[in-house]
């Protein structure tokens, strides 16, 4: 990966881990790794001097974790295809990392999407109305060259390498959908789906808009084609993880009837800095499993 970030395999777990958001991010956890996770995500977090360790754990396994000094920041219900919800647990190996600096002007981001919502009384049934003018489709790989530069342009820095061309390819190749708007042949915006067929549950998430084109609910557009899409794949649950001070994001999601699940405190490299992110969640009632 690029900015020294790594991908890597613990037992049959998954992590992320680098300098550049200075944690480790337990991705997927299987519970046959659950104890031995604790232990060498520990160790690799003091070999390497990093701050924070985020790890989304079954509700099972939360017991474990929270034992050994993790806090639970944010839960997803219904996250896994069992019912079960999903933990994120937080250990922090300095202090000052656990300190929220803006704490103002994330209550103040987060009470203003809400309020916002609660004023417009909107209809959500009626959906999100695409302007006649822009077009919006899923992308596919020959499209890969303009997305990266869309993201370069909107991104001083991103937890994942979305700016380059072979790991857009990559993850289209795997389990990622990206969408886009289009505005005379010219991309505007994007956003994926990035999709867990076994749980049946899927992140949205990568945004970006530019900024001459900003103020029109694109992102609310690219949100509920997405939505669409992934219901006729049959996933059930979803989730994103918003930058906690961005009013028109935490909006977006309040918008369509997404829940808050709780605050990652100093979480993510984004935008050229360490952002704290709010975790919003929606589950979709389908007939066929419920009959």
């Amino acid at each position: 990966m690029t900015m020294n970030e790594h991908i890597n395999r613990l037992g049959q777990s998954l992590i992320q881990h680098g300098p550049h958001s200075n944690r480790i991010y337990l991705m997927h956890c299987h519970s046959a790794d659950s104890s031995s996770l604790v232990r060498s995500m520990k160790k690799l977090a003091e070999q390497e001097g990093y701050t924070k360790i985020v790890a989304k754990v079954p509700e099972n396994d939360w017991p474990l974790f929270k034992k050994h000094g993790y806090k639970a920041e944010a839960k997803i219900p219904r996250y896994y295809k069992n019912g079960h919800s999903c933990f994120f647990a937080c250990h922090y190996l300095v202090a000052d990392r656990a300190v929220i600096k803006n704490e103002k002007m994330i209550c103040t981001a987060l009470k203003t999407a809400q309020n916002k919502v609660e004023k417009e009384s909107i209809n959500l049934a009626k959906g999100i109305g695409l302007p006649d003018h822009l077009k919006l489709r899923q992308l596919t790989e020959n499209d890969v060259t303009e997305l990266a530069g869309l993201y370069s342009k909107v991104f001083a820095s991103y937890p994942f390498p979305i700016q380059d061309e072979m790991y857009l390819i990559k993850t289209m190749r795997e389990h990622v959908f990206y969408y886009g708007l289009y505005h005379t042949s010219k991309l505007i915006a994007a956003a994926s789906s990035e999709t867990d067929p076994d749980q049946q549950n899927s992140e949205m998430t990568d945004f970006a808009v530019l900024p001459q084109h900003r103020g029109q609910r694109l992102a609310a557009c690219l949100l509920a084609e997405m939505e669409k899409a992934m219901v006729q794949k049959g996933f059930q649950t979803f989730y994103t993880i918003a930058r906690a001070t961005s009013i028109g994001m935490n909006t977006t999601f309040v918008r369509a009837g997404y829940a808050y699940g709780g605050t990652l405190i100093n979480n993510t490299q984004i935008a050229g800095q360490i952002e704290s992110m709010n975790v919003w969640y929606k589950t979709i009632t389908r007939p066929d499993l419920t009959s």
